[in-house]
Formats: C-alpha cells, structure tokens, sequence
C-alpha cells in the first residue's frame, strides 16, 4: 500500500531545495521527499515566491510553511524584495532574505541544521544554503539544468547557470544522475557520483488497478488501438512535428495525449480539433491519468534530439512498462541501456512502422520482462538505493 511505513533507519533530518514538488504531474522532486519522510523528518524548500504573490499570501493570511503529511513539510520563502526574481543581479539578495526565513523554519520544526542532510535538485540555493553548514550536501542532477529555456531564456543566463553547477557538482559531497549520460559527464567532475534513474509510482497504480471503474468515454466509444503519451509537451523538448505526421498517417488508430502542452498548447488543440483520431486531454495529475494509462496498447516518447534532451531519461518510460505495454521512442541516448525491450527509432517513417510492429506483439516474456524493469523502478526502491549510497557517506 502507498502508505505503508517503510523500514525505520536512524537518518538526520533532510532538507530538499526543490522546484517542483507541487506540481501535477509528479516526478523525483515529489517522490524523493515523500518516501524519505517515512524514514525521517524532511523539509522541501521552494524557490521563493515573487514579490506580488508574498503580498497576496499575506493578505489571504496564507501560511508558507504547510505540513503534508508526517514529517513532511513544505515551505515556500516569501520574496520581500520588489523586483523579478529572473533578475541575476538581485538574485543573490533574494536568496539572502530567504536564508533567514529558512533557519527560522528549520528551528520551528526542530530540525538542527549542522546536523541535516541538504539535498539539491537546483544550483541556485546551493551557495547561500551553505553557510547553515549542514552535515552533508548531495546534488541531484535530473537533466542538463542549464539548457532548460524557461529557467534560462538567454544565452548569457544559461552560460551562468552551467558555471554555477559545474561549481555545485565539484563542491557537493555526493552527487545522484538520472541518466547514464549525465553519469558518464558528471563521474569525472565528482568522483563521488551516482546513478540514480527516474521510476514509476508503483504502488499508486497497483492500487488503482484494484479498483474496478468504468472505462472513460473516450475509451469506451472506440474500437481502435490507441496510442498514447503521459508528459511534458514542450517545444523545447517534445516533437510536435513527429506527432503531427503520426496522426495524419495513422487515421486507423486513436491518439490520447495527456500533459502540459506549455509553448504547444495551440498546436496540440489545432491538431485534436482537425483530427478525429487525435485527443488532447491537457494537464491532469498522474492518479486520474492512470485510468487511461492502462488502455494504451503502445505508449510512444517523440521527443527531440537536442542539447536538452541528450541528458533525459523520461519518467514515462517506467510508467509505461508498468503496465508491460510496448514503447516507441526516438533513439535517445538515456534510453539505450532499455534498447531490448523497447523499439527506439530514429525517422519518422520508421517510428511509424515500430509502432504498427508494436501493436502485433504478443510476447508475455517480454510484457514480464517491462513489468519486472518498472517494479525496480519503483519510486520506493529509488528511495531504498539513495538511502543505501547516502548512508555510506555520513
């Protein structure tokens, strides 16, 4: 069960400087502080907020630290000063007043910060986090943060941004990558360095595939093999054009896309509204995603190959194997140790004849073989193999 207290280990108490913990789609960010909580007390930290939304907070009387859950906790430093944060120049003050924001939390929580864990999904608290002097730094590198466009829209600011974590990744004690790519770069940065791949929420789908619920409408009202996408649809990162060419030749088969479309949002409305094969059901949070998850017969990642994208290693690869389905991806460079269970490809028209070859597969070793990779996947176990390797370096 999801709320199942995991084995009790004696850990210190684990501050995470986190970005996307409230999302809704979830991801490492989330899982990471959810599971560690049963195992000690843990504090996520998020960026600060702007000026105008720690004014409207205050005039809600809207607390900034929430408690979750046991021993979890959730703060969000107010930003008292004046101008956007996406300023640089600024930033470094900004981060200056949260800092006393965050040892006052961290006191009214009772977790003593020389002797805490801070653990770091983003470069920019690192430096000022360290003059709490905690026991132990770890960086968690997810992606190439630094070629991510809505973070860094400038040339500059991403020249900045990779600065700042080659410095972060030299100066942390432990070092975690998401993907064998970043494990290859970053080991010879750090040699304390450790693969650590994404994972699927096992027992979230375990427990509503229990359930028994009516099909969807969409489901229901179609007799063709659907293939589906769980994610971020984002230019930067997601092929528009590949999906475009996909539904246009495929007109036999059902497309469901679920997630963010971001800069694509027009695109993706524009193609569902000319296509009836094609339906775009926008940004749900994974639990009532599941309930569509589980009629895919192939599940497909057409993102682009780029410098993003070379460091991926897409969360929905183990979502999909979760339910033993076939998966048609571009070749990503993070997805080849995984070649054998799924069908990575490089072109349009070979991506849509893998997907054709997907839909004839009728192999129960190979559906066994996904499931198996996806159980050990589990966010529990990703948690259970960081716990091991931190452990070690206290």
């Amino acid at each position: 069960m999801r709320n199942k207290v995991l084995k009790k280990v004696n850990l210190p108490s684990i501050v995470f400087f986190n970005d996307g913990f409230d999302w809704e789609i979830k991801g490492n960010r989330y899982y990471l502080p959810y599971y560690y909580s049963f195992k000690t007390k843990v504090l996520v930290v998020s960026p600060h907020l702007g000026f105008i939304k720690t004014l409207k907070k205050l005039f809600k009387n809207e607390p900034f630290l929430r408690k979750i859950k046991k021993n979890l906790y959730f703060f969000q430093p107010p930003g008292l000063i004046p101008l956007n944060r996406s300023f640089w120049l600024f930033k470094n003050g900004s981060y200056l007043v949260s800092l006393f924001f965050i040892k006052k939390t961290m006191r009214s929580i009772n977790i003593e910060r020389k002797k805490s864990i801070f653990y770091f999904f983003y470069p920019e608290y690192f430096k000022t986090a360290l003059k709490l002097k905690p026991k132990l730094k770890i960086y968690h590198l997810v992606d190439l943060v630094w070629e991510y466009p809505f973070y860094y829209p400038y040339k500059k600011d991403r020249i900045r941004a990779e600065k700042l974590s080659l410095s972060v990744l030299r100066e942390s004690d432990l070092v975690f990558t998401s993907s064998l790519y970043l494990f290859k770069e970053v080991k010879n940065i750090n040699k304390k360095t450790f693969l650590l791949e994404n994972g699927t929420d096992m027992d979230l789908i375990q427990a509503e595939l229990r359930k028994e619920a009516k099909r969807p409408k969409i489901i229901e009202k179609t007799n063709k093999p659907i293939i589906g996408f769980i994610g971020n649809m984002s230019s930067f990162r997601f092929d528009f054009s590949l999906l475009k060419y996909l539904v246009e030749n495929i007109k036999d088969f059902n497309f469901i896309l679920i997630g963010s479309g971001k800069d694509n949002q027009k695109n993706l409305k524009t193609l569902s509204l000319k296509n009836k094969n094609c339906h775009y059901l926008g940004e749900w949070e994974f639990k009532k995603a599941i309930k569509y998850l589980k009629y895919f017969d192939v599940g497909i990642i057409p993102y682009k190959k780029n410098s993003y994208t070379r460091g991926v290693l897409p969360i929905k690869l183990f979502d999909y194997f979760s339910f033993g389905m076939p998966v048609v991806s571009t070749n990503l460079y993070s997805l080849k140790p995984f070649k054998d269970e799924l069908y990575l490809e490089a072109n349009k028209k070979v991506f849509l004849l893998a997907i054709k070859k997907a839909l004839k597969e009728k192999s129960k070793t190979m559906r066994k073989k996904r499931i198996k990779i996806a159980k050990n996947h589990s966010w529990r176990n990703i948690v259970e193999k960081s716990e091991k390797i931190t452990r070690k370096h206290l």
